[in-house]
């Protein structure tokens, strides 16, 4: 039986795990289509190598495989975090569940929390905070049954 545990556990265990987890880790960049989608509607050319400095807007906003170890209320309340990062006409992606609720994996042999909003309101989250869906594809065979989210920032 998988131990349940709770989104404030994630940096903990990650933490822990670390050297496994990047051992384990698949290298063959099954997200690269993706990731491609997103800087080609980025507004400048952005690279993958971009410094990170929360003062300044951004041109794209990533946020893959890191977005669902936050619990349903943390996820709705970063999509104005993300609007505020956001440059005119910034991409922002990131990865979900297919559906809505919460679950429990493992990682490198630790059991890590997982969680999900409903597609739909995704899509409204995305659209109150000024964002404009480009793509959405449901556990994407073509990327590792990840489920993608691209939007552009209108403001």
């Amino acid at each position: 039986m998988i131990q349940r545990t709770s989104p404030d556990d994630i940096l903990e265990t990650y933490n822990r795990i670390a050297h496994d987890f990047a051992a384990q880790r698949s290298r063959s960049l099954v997200e690269k289509s993706s990731l491609d989608r997103m800087l080609g509607i980025a507004p400048r050319n952005v690279s993958p190598r971009r410094l990170l400095d929360l003062g300044t807007p951004f041109d794209a906003i990533l946020a893959w495989d890191s977005f669902f170890h936050l619990s349903p209320d943390d996820q709705r309340a970063m999509f104005a975090v993300f609007a505020r990062h956001a440059a005119p006409g910034a991409a922002l992606m990131f990865t979900s569940g297919p559906k809505a609720g919460e679950s429990w994996g493992t990682t490198a042999g630790e059991t890590v929390y997982r969680a999900s909003l409903d597609p739909a309101e995704y899509d409204m989250l995305l659209i109150t905070h000024g964002f404009k869906v480009l793509h959405y594809r449901p556990e994407d065979p073509d990327c590792d049954f990840h489920t993608t989210w691209l939007a552009r920032f209108t403001g």
